[in-house]
C-alpha cells in the first residue's frame, strides 16, 4: 500500500516526540506523540522580536563527492546489547572506547563498547537512586571521560568514568540533545511546556544551580520572539551546535525547513542562513520522498556537517516493526556547508538509517545485514578532491 504523506512525516517525528507508553507499542505508522503546549500559549512571555533575514546556501557548481576516510563497526551477533533502536547517540571518549544510548519507546540502554567497537559493559542502571535513571532522554561526556545524563523529567546525574555517581540535580526541561560548552556549561535542546519558557528551543544550563535555583541562566532560540500556535511539536526542535573556543556561539538547525542560525549565549541572533534543495521544505519534493534534518556537527576543516533521512513512499507491504520500516524505506543523505561562503560544497547518500553523529562529528549509520542483526557505523567524513 501507498503511505501517506502525513503518515512519513509523523514517522519521521516519532523517534523524538512523546513520552514512552506501552499503548504506542506495534506500527510505527499508528503512533502518536503530543506535547502539552496548549495551556502555555496563554501565558508565553514575549521575547524581542530579532530581525535577521535569512541568506541562502547555494550550491557550488561543482559539489564534490564525500569519502568514507575511518570507520568502526559497533556491535556483533555475540554482544547482549540491542542496537536496533530509532534513536541513538554516541560519544567518543578520551580514550577512545564508544558511549552508546540505544533508546525506543519502551526500552533505553547505555553501553560502552572499545576502540575495536567490541562490547565492554552498560553503564548505570535503571532504578530512581542516585547514579539510576528511569529513562534516558540524553547524554553527554563532560570532560575528563566523565558523563551528564538526562533523564525523565529533566532529572540528571552526572558520572565519573568508572560509573559511579557524583552529583544531580534538575534541568527544569526535558533535552532531547545537548552540546557542551568549553566552559563546562551546555547548551540544551528541548520543547519547553512551561509558562517562562514557552517558545524558546535552546537553553544555555550550568552545572550546578543560578540564581533562583534553576541551572538554567537563560532560554532563547526563537527569532520572533513568540511561540507559534500553529508549530509543531518537531517545527519547535533544533539542533545545537558550539561554535568557537574563547567566544563561543551556537549553531542551531531546525529539523524541518533547512534553516540555519548563528546564536550568542546572552541570545543574540547573529546570522541566519536558509537551504532549499529537493528535499526542503519538508514535505515539498516532487517525488512525495519526505526527509527530516537527524544530525549536524563541524568537520574538522570547520565546515558543517549536516544529515538527514529520506523515506521514500512505497507500494509495499509496511512491516509491522518499527525498526525494520525504516531499514528497508530509508537513506540517509550528508551535506557538506561552507558557511562563510554560503555554499553547500559536497553531498552524498548512503543506503540506511543514519541517527545523526558522534560526540567528535563522525556520521553514525544504522546497518542491518542479511540476517536482521543490526550494527551501527562510525564514519569519519572527508571531501574527495
Amino acid at each position: 500500500m501507498i503511505i501517506p504523506l502525513d503518515e512519513l512525516i509523523r514517522a519521521l517525528q516519532a523517534p523524538y516526540l512523546g513520552r514512552p507508553s506501552a499503548a504506542c507499542a506495534g506500527s510505527l505508522l499508528r503512533w502518536r506523540w503530543s506535547v502539552p503546549v496548549a495551556a502555555v500559549l496563554l501565558f508565553a512571555v514575549q521575547a524581542e522580536a530579532q530581525d535577521v533575514i535569512p541568506r541562502a546556501i547555494h550550491e557550488s557548481e561543482t559539489v564534490s563527492n564525500i569519502e568514507v576516510r575511518n570507520e568502526v563497526t559497533l556491535g556483533s551477533l555475540d554482544d547482549p546489547f540491542d542496537l536496533s533502536a530509532l534513536f541513538v547517540q554516541v560519544h567518543r571518549t578520551e580514550d577512545g572506547s564508544w558511549i552508546v544510548l540505544s533508546r525506543s519507546h519502551e526500552r533505553h540502554s547505555l553501553a560502552r563498547f572499545g576502540r575495536d567497537g567490541g562490547f565492554r559493559g552498560t553503564v548505570g542502571r535503571r532504578g530512581e537512586g542516585p547514579g539510576e535513571f528511569r529513562f534516558l532522554r540524553a547524554f553527554t561526556g563532560i570532560g575528563g571521560d566523565s558523563l551528564l545524563m538526562v533523564d525523565l523529567g529533566g532529572e540528571y546525574s552526572v558520572l565519573d568514568p568508572d560509573g559511579h555517581w557524583v552529583r544531580g540535580g534538575r534541568l527544569g526541561v526535558e533535552p532531547l540533545q545537548v552540546a557542551m560548552l568549553p566552559d563546562g556549561r551546555f547548551v540544551a535542546a528541548a520543547n519547553a511546556a512551561s509558562p517562562e519558557l514557552a517558545g524558546q528551543p535552546l537553553h544555555l544550563v550550568a552545572q550546578g544551580e543560578v540564581d533562583g535555583g534553576s541551572p538554567i541562566v537563560r532560554s532563547f532560540g526563537h527569532p520572533d520572539g513568540a511561540l507559534d500556535p500553529a508549530a509543531t511539536d518537531l517545527d519547535r526542535q533544533r539542533i545545537p551546535v558550539v561554535l568557537g573556543a574563547t567566544e563561543p556561539r551556537v549553531l542551531s538547525i531546525s529539523r524541518v525547513d533547512y534553516r540555519i542560525e548563528e546564536w550568542t549565549l546572552e541570545g543574540h541572533l547573529l546570522r541566519a542562513w536558509e537551504l532549499r534543495n529537493a528535499w526542503f521544505p519538508m514535505g515539498s519534493a516532487e517525488s512525495g520522498e519526505v526527509a527530516s534534518i537527524r544530525g549536524a556537527a563541524m568537520s574538522p576543516d570547520g565546515l558543517l556537517q549536516v544529515v538527514f533521512v529520506v523515506m521514500d513512499p512505497s507500494d509495499e507491504p509496511v512491516p509491522e516493526d518499527p525498526i525494520q520500516r525504516f531499514h528497508d524505506g530509508a537513506s540517509s543523505v550528508v551535506e557538506f556547508i561552507d558557511l562563510e561562503a554560503e555554499t553547500l560544497v559536497a553531498r552524498k547518500r548512503f543506503p540506511g538509517w543514519a541517527p545523526g553523529f558522534t560526540s567528535d562529528g563522525a556520521l553514525v549509520l544504522s546497518e542491518q545485514d542479511e540476517v536482521g542483526m543490526v550494527r551501527l557505523g562510525i564514519l569519519e567524513l572527508g571531501i574527495r578532491h
